[in-house]
């Protein structure tokens, strides 16, 4: 394959997630450092918050920045990626999608990007926070569901993949 994509979205968490995701390492930043003011071997404790501290640092710079998931609609397949989750399906497997409401994070409040297997009854939901999902299922009966922060971008993912879908 040569790489050519008929259409590409790249979702990101919205921005209030993306920055509350700060709130915990200011308060853990806060405890460590608390907690090494008040250690017998104050330079020990301090090196450990500090290493604590760039760690936790890291790991909200990778959430604000570099979490995403990517629907890359190509003439025989669609790519989806996430962090830690890559899935191909062939366009010719897919035998029905929709676009429905979905203006949740769950019922919890909170989601892990990538939830389920696709032959799962549920299937794989890729949820980084948004009001519309594209749901497309296959013959074999696997199921995929992309969630995208606006309708236009799922419905214009749907058009563009039953296009092809239907020799388009």
């Amino acid at each position: 394959m040569t790489g050519e994509h008929l259409a590409e979205f790249a979702i990101r968490p919205p921005t209030w997630t993306r920055w509350i995701a700060a709130a915990p390492l200011i308060f853990v930043a806060a405890a460590l450092i608390i907690v090494a003011m008040t250690l017998d071997g104050g330079a020990i404790g301090l090196m450990v918050s500090v290493a604590v501290v760039v760690a936790l640092g890291l790991v909200t710079w990778w959430w604000l920045r570099w979490t995403v998931i990517r629907v890359r609609i190509q003439p025989h397949e669609v790519r989806l990626a996430a962090p830690f989750y890559r899935a191909s399906v062939h366009i010719a497997d897919i035998s029905q999608t929709a676009v429905v409401d979905d203006a949740t994070l769950d019922r919890s409040g909170f989601d892990w990007v990538v939830m389920g297997r696709p032959r799962d009854r549920s299937g794989v939901r890729l949820n980084l926070g948004g009001v519309a999902a594209l749901q497309m299922q296959t013959f074999d009966q696997r199921l995929y569901t992309v969630v995208f922060t606006s309708f236009d971008d799922a419905e214009h993912a749907q058009r563009v993949i039953d296009r092809h879908r239907f020799g388009g």
